[in-house]
């Protein structure tokens, strides 16, 4: 909603809204009565922008958390404006460097924006730690979201089993293609039969946490992490940025983790003694 409440309304605020949607469809919008909308609660650059762009997309572009990634990394372009001048000469700066319309432009913007999944494995099945440490990992099987999977997606992979945890965090590189293995993969197979033809994609790991994975007892600790989608039956789930960043948060300081769990672990042990020997501590 580009407006307030009408109990928080004030200064004709639907009036000057309509006088500047009126402006934007005959080329008459001025710096200031861009910062005068902006001053109406519930608006903003980004929903100016926005609104802007379904009004006419040939001619506005938005600028907003899909957009901002192309303007920078693509163009090189400060998605950063003040005022309708500052806003008119990003997208001047963008006709220069680009014949598509600013409506291919925002569609193509999405497919910036990286998933997050959790790509997991059977060790009964494939011997993930052994092909991490040869660094012999390039593609995963695909069995759901295969729609959704993308190049440039985010992976955290988790190995199930007895000492199941997360070994690395990786990045999609294809799209989804139906195939086997690589033959360098082939051998980590603990079950040669699972090698079959079915959708993948290829993988290049990013993070290899193999010398000290991140297990489940330290995932239990961790509140942001109390809903990642591992242990069940499967091979590919759905993550969050906020997950895959908080395990690499814990990845890049395992000390603090490993010795919460510690404490809480010898306070478990000790308390298991005390009631073995009918010893009851109040506090």
């Amino acid at each position: 909603m580009l407006f307030p409440f009408k109990y928080d309304r004030s200064k004709n605020a639907i009036n000057r809204l309509w006088t500047f949607f009126i402006a934007s469809t005959n080329d008459s919008i001025t710096d200031e009565m861009f910062s005068d909308i902006l001053t109406i609660k519930g608006t903003g650059k980004t929903k100016i922008t926005e609104v802007l762009f379904y009004v006419n997309p040939d001619k506005y572009f938005p600028i907003n958390s899909p957009t901002k990634p192309l303007l920078k990394e693509k163009f090189g372009i400060d998605p950063k404006f003040n005022s309708y001048s500052d806003y008119m000469e990003i997208l001047n700066k963008v006709k220069q460097q680009s014949d598509k319309s600013f409506y291919q432009l925002s569609y193509e913007s999405w497919s910036l924006i990286s998933n997050y999944w959790i790509f997991q494995g059977n060790p009964k099945i494939y011997d993930i730690v052994g092909a991490l440490q040869e660094d012999m990992i390039s593609t995963w099987s695909v069995k759901s979201h295969k729609e959704k999977i993308k190049l440039g997606d985010k992976i955290i992979l988790w190995v199930t089993g007895e000492n199941p945890g997360c070994y690395a965090l990786a990045e999609v590189t294809s799209d989804v293609y139906h195939g086997i293995d690589d033959e360098n993969q082939m051998r980590f197979y603990t079950d040669k039969s699972k090698n079959n033809k079915s959708d993948r994609v290829r993988i290049k790991v990013t993070n290899n946490f193999t010398e000290n994975p991140i297990t489940k007892d330290q995932i239990d600790l961790i509140p942001k992490l109390s809903k990642l989608k591992v242990g069940s039956q499967g091979t590919n789930f759905s993550s969050t940025k906020e997950e895959y960043e908080e395990v690499l948060k814990v990845a890049f300081s395992p000390m603090e983790i490993k010795f919460v769990y510690d404490i809480l672990l010898l306070r478990f042990n000790q308390l298991a003694r005390n009631k073995e020997n009918k010893i009851f501590i109040y506090k």
